[in-house]
């Protein structure tokens, strides 16, 4: 016997289902989490000691950075992707390890660029990299927030700066 034919209410049903996008279509996590963050920290081992190497040649230039303070959060950077690499060896993954690491990435990023300049820092470009790294490996979702992180941890050091808070001497 053959089958009916659809009626006119299941094709729009259908179509409307089709066409209509929804946020998950748009904010999709990675499908193997672990191997996504074990991506990061590996990269981490290279970019950190860079950023901590264009620092030193910056300060030999001129720029005044607390080379101090971007070593000491450069070792803290790799010690924890050290340990979360250890956590993932033992199939240990949980939600915050991303979410830790992205924030102490951006929180060496942000003292990098406000010390060096602020947003005409010649190291602003590097929030990009972040962003883009973010995006392309866990999603839009970790895009937007690494972007909304940017701004808000380089306006708040710079408004720390502005207010004495912090001085941007600090290490000379």
């Amino acid at each position: 016997m053959a089958e009916p034919a659809a009626t006119d209410s299941q094709v729009s049903d259908e179509g409307s289902r089709a066409s209509r996008l929804t946020l998950d279509a748009w904010f999709g996590t990675p499908e193997d989490p672990h191997a996504t963050h074990r991506a990061v920290l590996r990269l981490t081992y290279g970019i950190t000691p860079a950023i901590v190497i264009m620092s030193v040649l910056a300060r030999l230039l001129g720029l005044i950075l607390p080379l101090w303070l971007i070593i000491f959060q450069g070792l803290v950077m790799m010690a924890v992707s050290w340990r979360q690499e250890r956590l993932l060896e033992e199939g240990v993954f949980t939600p915050w390890m991303p979410a830790a690491h992205l924030n102490l990435g951006l929180l060496l990023l942000t003292v990098w660029v406000a010390f060096s300049g602020g947003v005409q820092s010649p190291f602003v470009w590097v929030y990009g990299v972040a962003i883009a790294i973010y995006g392309v490996l866990w999603g839009l979702r970790f895009a937007l927030a690494t972007a909304t992180l940017c701004s808000v941890y380089l306006v708040a050091v710079l408004g720390l700066m502005r207010l004495g808070i912090t001085n941007p001497v600090i290490g000379v």
